[in-house]
């Protein structure tokens, strides 16, 4: 399922590519090189394109509301459809590695008077009982 966020359409698969499972940063990469936008801006003040993806990273690793469940869906392990996701048990270093990846594809902190940091932050919040995260 392709959700619509409301970015652009590199900038949403940008955001599908990067809000569940293992990061993959070539494929990212390759988007941002075709032009995906890491500051973009969707149809809502109150997210960003990163924050967007980590607040959906974290919902990701207990249920991901954006995939439709078949007849048969049993969660996370389903066969058969969506559900059957690649999740990454490595939460919070994985929500750190991304941030650092759109750092240094100049992710601005400060764009909109310093809401972006702030959005990222309180996105980045929901992973604190994580191990690593506990730990850095």
């Amino acid at each position: 399922m392709s959700y619509k966020y409301g970015y652009g359409e590199l900038e949403d698969k940008l955001i599908n590519l990067l809000r569940s499972g293992t990061p993959d940063f070539e494929a990212a990469e390759k988007l941002i090189q075709q032009g995906a936008d890491v500051n973009a801006v969707g149809k809502y003040d109150d997210e960003n394109i990163l924050s967007e993806i980590l607040s959906g990273y974290w919902q990701s690793a207990y249920k991901d509301i954006m995939f439709d469940e078949c007849e048969n869906c049993e969660g996370n392990d389903c066969d058969v459809c969506e559900n059957k996701r690649n999740l990454n048990p490595n939460l919070g270093e994985s929500m750190c590695a991304i941030i650092r990846f759109f750092i240094a594809h100049g992710f601005d902190v400060n764009k909109c008077d310093g809401c972006f940091g702030a959005q990222c932050l309180w996105a980045l919040t929901l992973s604190t009982f994580d191990r690593y995260m506990i730990d850095i």
